[in-house]
């Protein structure tokens, strides 16, 4: 595997990143998966304007702009000759002085790599409510940050215990989010996802998928909802850039309706996805 690494195309083995690093030390950085369908970067931009927003968010420089970026992205692409795959940008602080301030740490760490990926009948997931919460005040949580030990956690758990994920309540048992993606529910014609301020990451492939709905003629709307209105809802389903649209069968046992509305947008979602791979638009 060829990686971009602070400026360089090298072997992945040749990479090295320094255990001073802050990404390191103390997660003190923040990525970006892309994914990749025919050797094409679906929905590039909205991942740049992200990295944008949570590079700023936590101080960071980007040492590349975007024109440079989307440079690297396509010729790393063609030297893996990478089709089916998952793109992924991180960025760290990199090294400065010991302890948690990061005055002098002045030069990030920079890299991009490319995985294979391939889309498999996922079916319909189940569901632990994670013993772990966020906080809604929590503003790093709209930040893709590399601090997710919460996550792993709440993943390994839920895995351990036979379920496919983990859902993450509010410190006011509002619904969130799960582990590795945005959650959404119907009931009748309304499509629901809980509101960034709950204590959220808002994920590219979730404005996507409201767009989607839209253009559907479903009502979409962001709410602050506890649990019991998502097990009371016609039907549920995941949203990330790796599973793209996955139905909830159950919630910790409790057994999911199935609105028909999830598979017509698991269609328009094929069906946009088929068109980008032949126009790349």
């Amino acid at each position: 595997m060829i990686v971009f690494f602070n400026g360089q195309f090298c072997p992945a083995e040749q990479a090295r990143v320094s255990i001073f690093d802050r990404g390191f030390l103390y997660g003190d950085g923040l990525f970006e998966a892309v994914r990749v369908y025919s050797g094409r970067l679906f929905l590039w931009e909205k991942h740049l304007d992200r990295l944008e927003r949570g590079a700023a968010e936590l101080n960071i420089r980007i040492p590349f702009n975007r024109k440079d970026l989307t440079g690297i992205a396509h010729e790393l692409l063609g030297r893996n000759k990478s089709v089916e795959a998952i793109m992924r940008l991180q960025l760290t602080r990199g090294q400065g002085k010991r302890g948690y301030s990061p005055r002098g740490a002045e030069n990030p760490t920079f890299c991009v790599t490319v995985h294979p990926h391939v889309m498999t009948d996922q079916g319909k997931w189940k569901l632990q409510i994670s013993r772990y919460s966020f906080c809604s005040r929590d503003k790093t949580l709209q930040v893709k940050t590399s601090s997710k030990i919460v996550q792993v956690l709440a993943k390994g758990e839920a895995e351990e215990a036979g379920y496919d994920e983990a859902l993450f309540l509010n410190h006011e048992n509002c619904v969130a989010e799960a582990s590795g993606g945005n959650i959404f529910w119907l009931k009748g014609k309304i499509m629901y996802t809980p509101k960034p301020d709950v204590g959220l990451l808002p994920g590219v492939t979730r404005q996507f998928v409201m767009d989607l709905g839209g253009e559907l003629k479903l009502k979409v709307s962001e709410v602050s909802a506890q649990l019991e209105t998502l097990l009371k809802s016609d039907g549920a389903f995941l949203t990330s850039t790796g599973i793209e649209i996955v139905p909830i069968q159950e919630v910790e046992g409790k057994k999911m309706k199935e609105s028909p509305w999830v598979n017509k947008l698991i269609k328009a979602y094929a069906d946009v996805v088929g068109e980008f791979r032949k126009t790349g638009r």
